[in-house]
Order: structure tokens, then sequence, then C-alpha cells
């Protein structure tokens, strides 16, 4: 009994579902398949076995799919335009409070105010969109630097063509960049 219970208060403690609903022999649920991602189980069901025991079968995606990430929006405020911002939002703040008064609903002037931010944010302020494809998230700034080190050497190397540069830069580049990204993993 408190085996049952310490496995009970386990699986709920590591947030698992108990996929097993129907029963595997007689009326009594003996086996049990516990997964605390149950989005890559397809389907779980019970079939007849040898004996009075029945077998559980589960189709499963044992590669999870990844989402392909959302691109976003970054700005890059220190290379704003900061002198012509305040100069423009001087200019809307007279031209706001000279059109609206307080009787004006508040949603108005939220959409009207946050739509002007954003055009003032888009304007003066230079922006990229994050990139959509997939990165290993252990890689760090130092594996991206020897990441592009080890790309420079071998672009060089190739112009070169020498077997003693490309044995002695690119290639222990190359064998630094595995180690640091093995290590990281």
């Amino acid at each position: 009994m408190a085996i049952s219970s310490n496995l009970i208060s386990l699986l709920q403690d590591l947030r698992c579902n108990q996929l097993v609903t129907e029963p595997t022999r007689q009326n009594n649920i003996l086996d049990i398949l516990a997964t605390n991602r149950p989005s890559l189980v397809n389907r779980c069901t019970v079939i007849p076995g040898i004996s009075d025991h029945d077998i559980i079968l589960t189709d499963t995606n044992i590669i999870p799919q990844r989402k392909k990430p959302i691109p976003r929006q970054i700005y890059f405020s220190k290379h704003a335009d900061k002198d012509q911002m305040t100069a423009h939002l001087t200019e809307f703040t007279a031209d706001f409070t000279a059109t609206h008064s307080q009787d004006t609903p508040i949603n108005i002037l939220w959409n009207k105010f946050k739509l002007e931010c954003m055009k003032t944010l888009n304007t003066y302020v230079p922006s990229k969109m994050t990139s959509s494809r997939h990165s290993q998230p252990w890689c760090n700034r130092t594996i991206l630097r020897l990441t592009r080190r080890n790309r420079r050497a071998y672009r060089k190397d190739r112009l070169t063509k020498s077997y003693d540069d490309w044995k002695k830069k690119c290639r222990s580049i190359q064998q630094e960049v595995k180690k640091q990204c093995k290590t990281a993993y």
C-alpha cells in the first residue's frame, strides 16, 4: 500500500498523466502508461492478449514536433534618433491634448496613444526581425565566435590550398568547435 501511494505521489509530482483508461485484466487496470507529454501519444488502446491479461498498444511520436519560432521584431534603442523622436512626440502631445477632452472614452485615447507610439518607434528606431530557423540552445557566444572563426579559416585555406595551413589552423579550430559544442551540450 505504501509503495503504490509513493508511486502515485511521484507521478503527481512529475505532473504525469495516466493514459490507460481501460481494464487490462478482468475489471482492473494493472498496466500503466504515464507521461508528462501526453501530446506525443497519438493512440493508446488495449487489445486482447495471450491469456486473461490484455496488452497495451500505443502509437507515439518519439521525436517531438518542434514548432517553428515566430519571428519577432527587435529594436536597437542604442541607435535611435532621439532628437527627432522627442520633437515628434512633443508635437503629438500638443495635438493630442488639443483635440481630446476628459469626456473622450479611454479606449479611444489609449488606442490613439499606442498607435502613435508604435509609429514613432518604427520610424525613428532601427530594428530587425529574429531568425525563424531552429538553433541549438546550448550554442553560446563563445561557440558562435569559434564557428565563425572556423568558417573564415576554411575560406582562407580553400583559397591558398595549402595543406600545412589547413592542418595547423583549420583542423585545430574544427576540433575546438566540436569539443566546445559537446561540452556545452
